[in-house]
């Protein structure tokens, strides 16, 4: 008899045991899920902050690796990302970049000190504004060559030049955060392609940013924009690329505005 209760017993604790850490597991996911919800939108670990602006992340318990990936306004704007130190329950400061108006720099995107540059300005129609430098240069028109990106000094470079206009009046292209902008073909009324932007996988699934605006013309053709939200001639950035906005056409459409950047945090737990 005593035997019998013996093994009852020991068949009960170990049932016990088993099925306890099996609910400790699930509790352990489930707060993992709730620090994420009340963080912020997310993906496999990561916020994303796409609203123009500033706002904060605070680190959450547990968390062992934080990545941040800033894309600032366009113009094209650049691309920074990389491993950060951080402490865990520590509020960070976020702010997401918006792309620039007619004629002005986009904004920077920034995660603490960590600081994506906004894109350059293209020059205008009439050629009497040269393009800027910034994440990514500004394309040039009629005749006004683009300058280097790259205005916040960072290494690796963040973006490239806007391309170098015809000394007709075809516009030329933006640069974007993986290439230049296209140079337009000697005495071409038509304007050229933005620089292609870079593709990133941060979030699980890859997506191109930060395409270069493509250039305006006269009685030609616009230039297409860059792979990554980058404009065509006379056709806003997409929101949330940083990708340029497409230049003006002498006598046309006006140069229009770059999208707005994004900061997306991906973090890990032990």
């Amino acid at each position: 008899m005593v035997a019998v209760m013996l093994k009852s017993y020991m068949w009960l604790r170990n049932t016990f045991k088993q099925k306890f850490s099996i609910f400790v597991v699930l509790l352990q996911q489930l707060l993992r899920i709730y620090r994420c919800i009340v963080n912020g939108t997310t993906s496999n670990g990561s916020v994303t902050y796409a609203t123009p602006g500033t706002g904060t992340w605070t680190c959450p318990t547990g968390v062992t690796l934080v990545t941040v990936q800033c894309w600032g306004g366009g113009g094209a704007g650049g691309l920074l990302t990389g491993s950060l130190t951080f402490t865990q329950g520590t509020v960070y400061t976020v702010t997401v970049g918006g792309g620039g108006a007619l004629q002005t720099d986009g904004s920077n995107s920034s995660f603490s000190t960590f600081t994506s540059s906004g894109g350059g300005q293209g020059a205008n129609g009439n050629y009497t504004t040269a393009p800027t430098t910034g994440g990514s240069g500004g394309g040039g028109s009629n005749g006004s060559g683009g300058v280097a990106g790259n205005k916040g000094g960072y290494s690796p470079v963040e973006g490239y030049f806007g391309g170098t206009a015809s000394t007709a009046f075809g516009g030329a292209g933006g640069g974007g955060a993986g290439y230049a902008g296209d140079n337009v073909a000697s005495a071409s009324n038509n304007g050229s392609k933005g620089g292609d932007g870079l593709s990133s996988s941060i979030t699980g699934s890859s997506v191109t940013r930060a395409g270069g605006g493509g250039g305006g013309m006269y009685t030609g053709t616009v230039g297409s924009g860059g792979a990554g939200g980058g404009g065509a001639g006379g056709v806003a950035g997409t929101a949330n690329t940083g990708g340029g906005g497409g230049g003006g056409s002498r006598g046309g459409t006006q140069g229009q505005a770059g999208g707005s950047g994004i900061v997306i945090v991906r973090y890990r737990f032990q």
